[in-house]
């Protein structure tokens, strides 16, 4: 949501589980009973009225709800879970203002009852600034993005096929919102999967070696958006990477004795510069020969 004045304004975000004759999503996602499902565009979900996907060069990184697009509209997405049971969620949005507050309400439930609801009141920030006004928010996708959980739980019937729709009804104009996925964790691997968030953090690299003894290294930040002259014609990036010298690269490294270099793998989008079929499997059509 954006709020161009310091009066407050209420948008609902409403995720409503409706019958599977309601058909309209295309592709059946089922839920994982050991990981997270983050159900987003690549789960292939109907896209309606004021929501709308937001491309970005040659993927689609995100979808919109705008007031500006219509006053009605959803997301919605085909799940089923085997096992069934209780869920926990979690929203990766973004929100731009130009006020001193906000009042967005998201709520979560079956038809017929709430399961969950969640406050926000402040805008999403982070390492991007703002640097465009209102009118270009309709070419351009925002940057700072926040994870938040939903108070409350989703419970799911074992082999139950439901239609999980987010309604943007009513929206107003000026506002508009973004979001990157839904997250459906099962509420029995919270407990585990936080133990494992735990050792992974405790196994973290000692990195202080990277600023003693006045060493000093290289980062590159090779991706879709910096590999190009903007003054020359564009060149794909599995391209790029396929003619990429390795050995002119590293005698340049060593010719101004670097003690390290960083070459970033990836950035905003899912590209990887190797062929490593694990990645393949996550991000289709992403990985390089």
């Amino acid at each position: 949501m954006i709020l161009l004045s310091s009066e407050i304004v209420l948008f609902v975000v409403s995720f409503v589980l409706v019958s599977a004759s309601f058909a309209s999503a295309s592709k059946l996602v089922p839920l994982s009973d050991t990981r997270p499902t983050r159900l987003d565009l690549s789960s292939s979900p109907e896209v309606s009225g004021n929501c709308r996907s937001v491309p970005a060069f040659d993927a689609t990184m995100a979808f919109r709800c705008a007031g500006f697009y219509s006053s009605g509209g959803y997301v919605e997405w085909k799940v089923m879970s085997e096992k069934g049971g209780s869920f926990d969620l979690h929203l990766s949005y973004a929100s731009l203002i130009q006020g001193d507050k906000q009042d967005l309400k998201v709520e979560v439930g079956i038809v017929g009852g709430k399961q969950a609801i969640a406050d926000i009141k402040d805008k999403t920030k982070g390492n991007f600034l703002p640097g465009f006004d209102f009118k270009d928010v309709k070419d351009e996708y925002l940057w700072n993005y926040d994870r938040i959980p939903l108070d409350g739980k989703l419970i799911i019937e074992a082999g139950q096929e439901v239609h999980l729709r987010l309604s943007t009804d009513g929206m107003k104009k000026k506002q508009v919102i973004e979001m990157r996925n839904l997250e459906l964790i099962p509420s029995d691997a919270v407990d585990a999967l936080l133990n494992e968030a735990s050792l992974a953090k405790s196994n973290r690299s000692d990195a202080s070696w990277m600023h003693e003894n006045g060493m000093y290294g290289l980062m590159v930040h090779f991706t879709m958006e910096t590999m190009n002259d903007p003054a020359s014609s564009t060149v794909s990036y599995w391209d790029a990477i396929n003619s990429f010298d390795v050995e002119k690269f590293a005698d340049m490294c060593a010719k101004y004795k670097f003690g390290y270099v960083i070459f970033t793998t990836n950035h905003q989008y899912p590209h990887m510069p190797a062929p490593i079929a694990e990645w393949e499997v996550l991000h289709p059509g992403w990985t390089t020969e």
